[in-house]
């Protein structure tokens, strides 16, 4: 089983989407670059980046935890010393 825990509310998270956001908001807002299929590329690529950027500060932790089953072993010993 595997999954991502951090030490902080997972209000931070929404705070992290958020500033991923504004902050690309507030870059390309008086654009002036006439194409508007870049401006969406480079707002949504710039928004995942702050994102994972600002989540990576809130020290995330990956657990991985694996079940593996194994038959005992009978081992058979003989002292053979005269103690």
């Amino acid at each position: 089983m595997f999954g991502i825990t951090i030490d902080f509310p997972l209000m931070y998270i929404l705070l992290c989407v958020t500033l991923g956001f504004f902050y690309s908001y507030f870059l390309y807002r008086k654009n002036t670059i006439s194409n508007k299929i870049i401006i969406v590329f480079l707002f949504v690529i710039r928004s995942i980046v702050v994102f994972f950027l600002s989540f990576l500060m809130l020290k995330p932790v990956a657990n991985d935890l694996k079940v593996i089953t194994e038959k005992p072993t009978v081992v058979l010993a003989q002292d053979a010393s005269i103690s």
